[in-house]
């Protein structure tokens, strides 16, 4: 028997029908739950729409504006770095604040043909272990993730940076708090949005990431305890 244009759309209809009664009734579907990231960037759509067209604009130049005088700043401030300085320090940062966004641009004078470390951690959060690893060849990273049986999770990364491989990073910093803290040979930046943590930092010829969602106190406590074998 074959079966012809006309037999299928004389029979779907009949087909719609079965198909819709055998869905359960509506009162019986689970509500779905959007994740609190999903919530936020519908809440922050609906700000800006809520903005006239003029506005939306002028926010658009300013944090145009302020990203270019940022850029200018940084760099004017590295050409003013000393030589010595600059020959202790061979990563370097240009940082992009925008409205919902921090973009990192990270580059480096380092030339010299590095493996990457090998990384120990003397202090983890009782019940948190590792759970798979990840290295790359080209750029030479390596991430590390680790979860407890509650699923707070914890992710630490380590990015070889080289003159001829530079480095990017975007965080999502929307209502969060960006702060500078002492780490190291140098300074760190902390960012602490809800629930989650992320500090940055450097270890010539490295790029750290630890990411968590534990406070501040334990990040900081964590990677503190971190140790590099180059």
């Amino acid at each position: 028997m074959k079966i012809t244009e006309e037999m299928l759309y004389k029979c779907a209809p009949k087909a719609e029908k079965l198909w819709l009664s055998s869905l359960p009734p509506d009162n019986q579907i689970p509500e779905h739950k959007f994740s609190r990231r999903f919530e936020r960037k519908m809440r922050r759509l609906i700000r800006e729409q809520r903005r006239s067209l003029p506005m939306r604009k002028a926010l658009q130049i300013a944090r145009q504006t302020a990203a270019a005088i940022l850029i200018a700043a940084t760099l004017s401030f590295s050409c003013l770095m000393t030589v010595e300085a600059y020959r202790a320090k061979f990563i370097e940062v240009i940082t992009e604040v925008f409205y919902d966004l921090t973009h990192f641009s990270f580059f480096s004078s380092w030339q010299d043909d590095t493996e990457l470390a090998e990384i120990e951690f003397s202090y983890l959060p009782e019940g948190i272990n590792e759970v798979r690893r990840e290295t790359l060849s080209e750029p030479q990273s390596q991430t590390i993730y680790f979860e407890n049986s509650e699923g707070r999770q914890l992710k630490f990364s380590q990015q070889l940076v080289t003159d001829s491989t530079g480095l990017d990073i975007i965080l999502d910093t929307e209502d969060g708090t960006t702060t500078t803290v002492p780490f190291g040979n140098y300074n760190a930046s902390l960012i602490i949005k809800e629930d989650i943590s992320i500090l940055m930092w450097e270890d010539d010829p490295y790029l750290m990431l630890l990411t968590g969602d534990f406070p501040s106190e334990e990040i900081i406590k964590i990677a503190n305890g971190i140790t590099i074998s180059k």
